[in-house]
Protein backbone atom coordinates (compact mmCIF):
# COMPACT_ATOMS: atom_id res chain seq x y z
CA UNK A 1 0.00 0.00 0.00
CA UNK A 2 2.87 2.32 0.76
CA UNK A 3 4.41 1.63 -2.27
CA UNK A 4 1.04 2.21 -4.11
CA UNK A 5 0.68 5.87 -2.40
CA UNK A 6 4.37 6.37 -3.50
CA UNK A 7 3.48 5.30 -7.39
CA UNK A 8 1.01 7.52 -7.02
CA UNK A 9 2.12 10.60 -5.83
CA UNK A 10 4.97 10.31 -8.59
CA UNK A 11 2.25 9.85 -11.17
CA UNK A 12 0.19 13.01 -10.11
CA UNK A 13 3.26 14.98 -9.85
CA UNK A 14 4.35 13.84 -13.31
CA UNK A 15 1.00 14.43 -14.68
CA UNK A 16 1.28 18.21 -13.56
CA UNK A 17 4.59 18.67 -14.65
CA UNK A 18 3.22 17.03 -18.02
CA UNK A 19 0.00 19.74 -17.93
CA UNK A 20 2.49 22.49 -17.02
CA UNK A 21 4.55 21.73 -20.03
CA UNK A 22 1.82 21.75 -21.95
CA UNK A 23 0.11 25.14 -20.64
CA UNK A 24 3.32 26.43 -21.22
CA UNK A 25 3.30 25.61 -25.08
CA UNK A 26 0.09 26.37 -25.51
CA UNK A 27 0.98 29.66 -24.18
CA UNK A 28 3.43 30.09 -26.47
CA UNK A 29 1.48 28.75 -29.59
CA UNK A 30 -0.97 31.77 -28.74
CA UNK A 31 1.95 34.64 -28.93
CA UNK A 32 2.80 33.09 -32.41
CA UNK A 33 -0.40 33.21 -33.43
CA UNK A 34 -1.00 36.82 -32.51
CA UNK A 35 2.43 37.55 -33.85
CA UNK A 36 1.50 35.58 -37.09
CA UNK A 37 -1.89 37.64 -37.27
CA UNK A 38 -0.28 40.75 -36.98
CA UNK A 39 1.67 40.38 -39.61
CA UNK A 40 -1.15 39.27 -42.33
CA UNK A 41 -2.91 42.36 -40.77
CA UNK A 42 0.02 44.19 -41.53
CA UNK A 43 0.22 42.68 -45.14
CA UNK A 44 -3.35 43.61 -45.59
CA UNK A 45 -3.11 47.00 -44.89
CA UNK A 46 0.05 47.67 -47.05
CA UNK A 47 -1.77 46.26 -49.85
CA UNK A 48 -4.91 48.04 -49.42
CA UNK A 49 -2.80 51.05 -49.13
CA UNK A 50 -0.96 49.96 -52.43
CA UNK A 51 -4.44 50.01 -53.97
CA UNK A 52 -5.52 53.13 -52.68
CA UNK A 53 -5.01 56.38 -55.78
CA UNK A 54 -6.16 58.96 -53.44
CA UNK A 55 -5.83 59.30 -49.49
CA UNK A 56 -9.54 59.24 -49.51
CA UNK A 57 -9.60 56.05 -50.47
CA UNK A 58 -6.74 55.41 -48.04
CA UNK A 59 -8.04 56.75 -45.01
CA UNK A 60 -10.98 54.13 -43.41
CA UNK A 61 -7.98 50.70 -44.03
CA UNK A 62 -5.44 53.24 -42.15
CA UNK A 63 -8.19 54.10 -39.57
CA UNK A 64 -8.99 50.34 -38.56
CA UNK A 65 -5.21 49.38 -38.89
CA UNK A 66 -4.54 51.95 -36.06
CA UNK A 67 -7.32 50.81 -33.97
CA UNK A 68 -6.14 47.38 -34.27
CA UNK A 69 -2.55 47.82 -33.87
CA UNK A 70 -2.35 50.57 -31.69
CA UNK A 71 -6.31 51.09 -30.27
CA UNK A 72 -6.04 54.29 -31.05
CA UNK A 73 -9.22 56.83 -31.18
CA UNK A 74 -7.88 59.58 -33.14
CA UNK A 75 -4.83 60.15 -35.76
CA UNK A 76 -3.74 62.57 -37.69
CA UNK A 77 -1.15 61.84 -41.02
CA UNK A 78 1.02 65.00 -41.96
CA UNK A 79 3.21 65.05 -45.33
CA UNK A 80 6.32 67.28 -46.12
CA UNK A 81 5.42 69.80 -48.66
CA UNK A 82 8.21 71.07 -51.01
CA UNK A 83 9.28 73.90 -48.77
CA UNK A 84 9.40 70.75 -45.82
CA UNK A 85 6.92 71.65 -43.88
CA UNK A 86 4.40 69.58 -42.40
CA UNK A 87 0.62 69.46 -43.53
CA UNK A 88 -2.30 67.64 -42.20
CA UNK A 89 -3.48 65.16 -44.94
CA UNK A 90 -6.15 63.28 -43.12
CA UNK A 91 -7.15 63.59 -39.38
CA UNK A 92 -9.56 61.53 -37.12
CA UNK A 93 -10.48 62.48 -33.92
CA UNK A 94 -8.57 64.44 -31.08
CA UNK A 95 -4.99 64.37 -31.90
CA UNK A 96 -2.09 66.80 -30.76
CA UNK A 97 -0.52 69.08 -33.27
CA UNK A 98 3.15 68.49 -34.44
CA UNK A 99 5.44 69.45 -31.92
CA UNK A 100 8.94 71.70 -33.23
CA UNK A 101 10.75 69.87 -31.01
CA UNK A 102 9.96 66.67 -32.11
CA UNK A 103 11.03 67.26 -36.10
CA UNK A 104 14.37 66.01 -36.34
CA UNK A 105 13.12 62.44 -34.29
CA UNK A 106 13.41 59.45 -36.63
CA UNK A 107 12.02 56.84 -34.46
CA UNK A 108 8.76 56.61 -32.84
CA UNK A 109 8.33 58.18 -29.40
CA UNK A 110 5.55 58.94 -27.38
CA UNK A 111 4.48 62.41 -25.07
CA UNK A 112 1.47 63.63 -23.54
CA UNK A 113 -1.02 65.83 -24.40
CA UNK A 114 -3.59 67.84 -23.46
CA UNK A 115 -6.54 66.51 -24.75
CA UNK A 116 -8.35 69.73 -26.02
CA UNK A 117 -12.17 68.56 -26.78
CA UNK A 118 -13.91 65.20 -26.35
CA UNK A 119 -14.66 62.95 -23.01
CA UNK A 120 -10.76 63.96 -21.97
CA UNK A 121 -11.02 67.22 -22.55
CA UNK A 122 -8.33 69.31 -20.18
CA UNK A 123 -6.86 65.52 -19.30
CA UNK A 124 -3.89 64.74 -20.13
CA UNK A 125 -3.19 61.80 -22.51
CA UNK A 126 -0.47 59.97 -24.20
CA UNK A 127 -0.01 60.72 -27.70
CA UNK A 128 2.10 58.05 -30.50
CA UNK A 129 4.05 60.17 -32.78
CA UNK A 130 5.94 57.71 -35.93
CA UNK A 131 8.29 59.82 -38.13
CA UNK A 132 8.05 58.56 -41.85
CA UNK A 133 11.26 59.13 -43.45
CA UNK A 134 13.18 57.46 -46.42
CA UNK A 135 16.51 58.04 -46.22
CA UNK A 136 17.71 61.49 -44.78
CA UNK A 137 14.40 62.85 -46.06
CA UNK A 138 11.36 63.53 -43.55
CA UNK A 139 8.24 62.88 -45.91
CA UNK A 140 5.66 62.97 -42.82
CA UNK A 141 4.52 62.43 -39.48
CA UNK A 142 1.57 60.02 -38.08
CA UNK A 143 0.42 61.45 -34.78
CA UNK A 144 -2.10 59.09 -32.66
CA UNK A 145 -3.93 59.69 -29.64
CA UNK A 146 -3.38 56.36 -27.85
CA UNK A 147 -5.55 54.76 -24.82
CA UNK A 148 -4.72 53.22 -21.73
CA UNK A 149 -0.52 53.02 -22.14
CA UNK A 150 0.77 51.21 -19.04
CA UNK A 151 4.96 51.58 -18.58
CA UNK A 152 5.50 48.01 -19.37
CA UNK A 153 3.69 48.10 -22.71
CA UNK A 154 5.70 51.16 -23.54
CA UNK A 155 8.78 49.32 -25.20
CA UNK A 156 6.69 46.98 -27.27
CA UNK A 157 4.25 49.76 -28.49
CA UNK A 158 7.27 51.54 -29.83
CA UNK A 159 9.05 48.36 -31.66
CA UNK A 160 5.65 47.87 -33.42
CA UNK A 161 5.27 51.50 -34.70
CA UNK A 162 8.68 51.46 -35.81
CA UNK A 163 7.77 48.32 -37.88
CA UNK A 164 4.55 50.27 -38.97
CA UNK A 165 6.26 52.79 -39.61
CA UNK A 166 8.21 50.72 -42.52
CA UNK A 167 5.05 49.25 -43.44
CA UNK A 168 3.57 53.11 -44.17
CA UNK A 169 6.36 54.52 -45.60
CA UNK A 170 6.51 51.10 -48.37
Amino acid sequence: QKRLAEDRRETEEKQRQFRGGVDDLQAQIAVKVTEVDKGLKQYELVKRLAEAVSWEEMSPSLDKALKHFFRSDGWALYLTDEAGVLQVIQRRGVTPDPRDEDLAKKDPFLHTFVAPAGIDEGRSVWALAIPLWRLHERIGLLLMRITDLAADQQPALLAEAGTFAVQLIF
